[in-house]
């Protein structure tokens, strides 16, 4: 579980797997490039303030390709 701090929005319990399920469904998504968005949308929802990190990986993995 994680901490949500959202400026004007209360505390709250995360459940990561639970926030990570709509990434699962937006990957599968017909067009390739909403289907990317999509997931790192959610991922991004999922990792909640260490979402930098995982922008990170995302960059190096573009850059790599």
């Amino acid at each position: 579980m994680v901490r949500a701090d959202g400026v004007g929005q209360e505390q709250s319990l995360v459940s990561r797997p639970h926030a990570a399920l709509p990434a699962l469904f937006r990957a599968v998504r017909p067009d390739s490039l909403s289907a990317a968005f999509g997931a790192v949308g959610a991922a991004i929802v999922t990792y909640g303030e260490d979402y930098p990190a995982l922008l990170e990986e995302v960059w190096a993995m573009v850059r790599g390709v």
